[in-house]
């Protein structure tokens, strides 16, 4: 029987939904067998086509790209229990140049699957990465201000009802939201895929949102190609977005709630708004 082995992935969860998962269920098709190796939370990605899904973790969460530091080597063991199995791995950037765009993918609609417990209007990832590296740790200076998502969303659950995700490590809980983080996956996607938007920083929760084809509110700094990302490179359903990058990482209050009326006034359908 050919088996594939795919992973473990080790990298940013961005990277993973975009530059790995949807090239693994390309490749699945060539196998009789799929045997995929990625971290426990992971699993509901590759569940409409491997075969196995075998949880691992590096137990880090200090990660670039497709790369994982702090954290222990993968052993091998899975390859010992599928001798002459084909193998598919990259766990270094060096390795991994012109991936995510050159590789062929199959990418499908997450979420709408999956029936959740309840739904909502609005779903933010208020991402809040701990400074893995000491106080000028980049990713960590890319958190918003956690006293601004509890002014925004307790401005906005006058309105709407809202959804908090992400992993209760990697998130806070804003005031007037109600806590949905730490839910599996495929729970986290049912609410995306059936609320009318999703909003915060550029994580990888916000891919996630892109591919459930939830319209979401973006922001970030313009560097490294990230705003086309959201546009067009990454966004394979051609899920509507609104980007907004001019203030960077810190936009203020009353430009993520301009962002975001504009967003919900745009008419259905693939939809890019690059606002100010």
């Amino acid at each position: 029987m050919r088996t594939l082995i795919a992973g473990p992935f080790v990298g940013e969860f961005g990277w993973e939904l975009m530059g790995w998962q949807a090239h693994v269920r390309r490749r699945s098709r060539d196998y009789e067998r799929t045997i995929v190796l990625s971290r426990p939370e992971c699993a509901y990605l590759y569940r409409d086509f491997c075969d196995r899904f075998e949880p691992w973790s590096p137990g880090s969460w200090l990660t670039q790209g497709y790369e994982c530091t702090g954290g222990c080597p993968y052993d091998g063991a899975v390859e010992t229990r599928y001798p002459g199995a084909d193998r598919l791995c990259i766990d270094r950037n060096v390795d991994a140049v012109g991936w995510a765009g050159l590789a062929d993918q199959e990418h499908r609609r997450f979420g709408l699957d999956v029936e959740p417990a309840r739904t909502f209007d609005l779903v933010v990832h208020a991402r809040a990465i701990p400074a893995f590296a000491g106080p000028a740790d980049e990713k960590a200076q890319r958190n918003w201000p956690a006293d601004e998502w509890h002014r925004l969303c307790a401005a906005l659950a006058r309105r709407f009802t809202i959804a908090a995700i992400g992993l209760p490590d990697l998130a806070i809980l804003p005031d007037g939201t109600t806590d949905c983080r730490g839910l599996p996956l495929d729970q986290q996607c049912a609410l995306l895929a059936r609320a009318r938007a999703a909003i915060g920083p550029s994580s990888g929760p916000m891919h996630l949102a892109s591919l459930c084809g939830c319209p979401h509110l973006v922001w970030m700094k313009a560097e490294q190609g990230i705003p086309m990302r959201y546009a067009r490179d990454w966004n394979p359903l051609a899920t509507r977005v609104c980007i907004l990058s001019r203030a960077g990482w810190r936009p203020s209050r009353s430009l993520v709630l301009a962002g975001l009326r504009r967003l919900l006034a745009m008419p259905d359908g693939p939809g890019v708004l690059v606002a100010q």
